[in-house]
């Protein structure tokens, strides 16, 4: 590869880098302080498809694996009266006072209903 070859390259990946920071940022700013909750099963296919789902849309989400804590995840069924993993909450923090508070908890469901919040928040 030439010398001049090899400067090319380097530009077009600095802009690379450039345009993927920018996208970053306007995901950060469209998000807000957004981020998202999820109780999962390591065994669980939607459990990893929900979270791939929050990973391509470069959200931010903790997620409790519960694989092995059989009572306590049946104890948040019962008190979700939700039946299925992943359980998923959509959490707005103000983190301009030190640690995060959260100004809002909402209970969105599974999968199916993590796609189409986010189908109808597309619109």
């Amino acid at each position: 590869m030439s010398e001049e070859e090899t400067i090319q390259q380097e530009v077009e990946e600095e802009f690379e880098e450039q345009e993927e920071f920018e996208e970053q940022e306007e995901v950060e700013e469209s998000t807000g302080n957004k981020h998202y909750v999820l109780i999962t099963k390591s065994s669980c296919p939607c459990c990893s498809k929900a979270m791939d789902l929050l990973k391509e849309k470069r959200l931010e989400f903790v997620y409790t694996d519960m694989e092995n804590a059989p009572k306590a995840l049946a104890s948040t069924k019962d008190q979700l009266s939700w039946e299925t993993v992943p359980m998923i909450w959509e959490q707005e923090i103000d983190w301009d006072d030190g640690p995060g508070k959260i100004l809002g908890n909402m209970f969105i469901g599974g999968l199916q209903q993590l796609e189409s919040h986010f189908s109808d928040s597309d619109d």
